[in-house]
């Protein structure tokens, strides 16, 4: 029977964490550095006259330019498909970043053409990921997947390692 594998975008498959903290380095002086990142909402824990600018950032549409496939990210979703599951990929966008994953999706080979009418695999947005419907979520929030329905994986990163 074939399963659906969601793959969140930010953090399991694409490496936003390191072009956002250099973006918040460059406008605001503070520096983050990415691997020191100790939770998954750091913003909340910089200083206060920065918190905006940071949150701004994320809404720039040429961010994701700057964003990189994480390790062996596309093996795991082609590894999925090769064993004859679908991998979709879930997310939240802001207005700035609306399309440009996608885009970035692509741009990586993440996103194949196929024989589906739109040409590719689905992508869904989506703030709250218990709407997915899915046999896995793979998420790098750890609270995320311990509130899915279903199986969940947390895919681990420096600011989820403590659980």
């Amino acid at each position: 029977m074939k399963r659906v594998i969601a793959f969140d975008i930010d953090g399991c498959l694409g490496d936003l964490i390191t072009p956002w903290c250099e973006r918040i380095f460059s406008r605001t002086g503070y520096h983050i550095d990415p691997a020191g990142v100790r939770v998954w909402n750091f913003v909340h824990e910089m200083p206060k006259e920065y918190q905006e600018t940071a949150i701004d950032i994320l809404d720039e549409s040429d961010l994701y330019n700057d964003v990189l496939p994480i390790k062996d990210s596309l093996n795991a979703v082609n590894a999925v498909r090769d064993n004859g599951d679908e991998a979709i990929f879930v997310t939240s966008v802001t207005p700035g970043s609306a399309g440009r994953k996608i885009a970035w999706l692509k741009k990586w080979g993440f996103l194949p053409k196929i024989g589906h009418i739109s040409g590719y695999y689905e992508v869904y947005d989506v703030s709250d990921k218990n709407k997915v419907q899915a046999n896995v979520l793979i998420d790098d929030r750890y609270e995320t997947v311990r509130d899915y329905p279903g199986m969940g994986v947390v895919f681990r990163q420096s600011y989820n390692e403590n659980f």
